[in-house]
């Protein structure tokens, strides 16, 4: 008799056990997964001038953002002050078309108000894309306007088919300073009062598919490096491409037209100019380049000049660059400032085996 409670119980034990852990792990499991589900979602907030939207402003907008969402601004008018973008991974589109009652068409417009940036990026992986941009041609003037797209020391940020025009007292398209792997993709930039795009002290990035018109410069990159300058068509700027104190970029499958100066290179080595069109260009190519005598080796400034079309040359050997190396012999002790004695000599460089017919390079826009 006592045998068999002791046996029920066993038994009565056992299934409860087996209860209570089939039952345990899935309760526990249910409330991991509900700890791992995050608080807020990526969400889409849409912008409409006309207040179709959750917001008639950018500003707004971009304000009331989280990471990760995705604002939507529709055809129309802005007249924006500095929008600061400083949250991560924000996705800001422009789309052409109108929302809702009104009769707006093409991309959205956004007109620069005050002196500021029109945009400023201050985050990682930022999304800009699908708008026009222009000043507010009051005939203004002052000592200095902001540029239209800034981006400020951030890793990773894509910039693409934007129209942005019309720059004055000093501004540049798109400026990008102390930044790696940007992406400047298929834009249009035309009247900059200097560059259309600039980047300095960036590492890592790519410029390609972009047509850049009317400008002081059209690309400016200075103590940069690995930077892909590919199929960008520069038109009527005094410098077409620009590389000061720059090394190891490339320069690949660009059409250089009418510009004063297609390639300038100033204090930049190791560079690649590969498969360009230089046409109707005043200068089709300089360059320059420091050597301290003895201490450093003939090589240590080289670039590399490989199969361009240019249409002054004339069918019969190599193709010329001229250039100048300034040959320091000396240097003058004076405290912080060191000054050098250099005597300049005209040197050249070589692209061995260019090309015959241009190159048929299709644009991205």
């Amino acid at each position: 008799m006592l045998k068999n409670i002791v046996k029920k119980g066993l038994v009565i034990a056992v299934i409860v056990l087996f209860i209570s852990m089939s039952i345990i792990p899935s309760s526990a499991f249910d409330n991991v997964k509900k700890s791992s589900i995050p608080t807020s979602y990526k969400s889409i907030i849409i912008v409409d001038d006309e207040g179709d939207g959750d917001y008639t402003s950018i500003i707004d907008a971009v304000n009331n953002s989280n990471p990760g969402d995705v604002i939507e601004v529709y055809s129309g008018t802005y007249l924006e002050g500095e929008i600061l973008m400083d949250t991560q991974e924000i996705t800001l589109k422009g789309i052409s078309y109108e929302l809702g009652g009104g009769n707006d068409t093409g991309s959205p417009l956004i007109v620069r108000k005050g002196f500021m940036q029109i945009i400023k990026v201050l985050a990682d992986n930022i999304t800009i894309s699908g708008f026009t941009m222009q000043d507010n041609n009051s005939g203004r003037k002052a000592l200095y306007q902001g540029d239209f797209i800034d981006v400020y020391s951030v890793n990773g940020c894509l910039i693409s088919n934007n129209t942005i025009q019309n720059g004055t007292n000093f501004s540049d398209g798109i400026n990008c300073l102390k930044t790696n792997n940007v992406q400047i993709i298929d834009n249009i930039i035309n009247n900059m009062d200097l560059s259309g795009i600039d980047f300095k002290e960036c590492n890592n990035a790519s410029i390609f598919g972009n047509i850049v018109s009317n400008s002081e410069y059209g690309i400016f990159i200075e103590s940069s490096e690995v930077i892909n300058v590919t199929k960008n068509k520069i038109n009527g700027c005094d410098i077409g491409i620009a590389l000061s104190k720059s090394h190891s970029n490339t320069i690949y499958l660009n059409n250089l037209e009418n510009n004063y100066f297609g390639v300038n290179l100033e204090l930049s080595t190791k560079n690649i100019i590969k498969h360009n069109n230089f046409i109707n260009n005043s200068w089709d190519a300089v360059w320059d380049a420091v050597k301290v005598v003895i201490i450093q080796r003939w090589n240590s400034f080289r670039n590399s000049w490989i199969e361009n079309y240019w249409d002054d040359w004339i069918k019969i050997g190599p193709k010329i660059i001229p250039g100048f190396i300034f040959l320091v012999i000396a240097v003058i002790p004076g405290g912080e400032i060191q000054l050098p004695i250099a005597i300049p000599l005209p040197l050249f460089q070589l692209d061995r085996r260019p090309v015959k017919k241009p190159y048929d390079i299709p644009m991205g826009v």
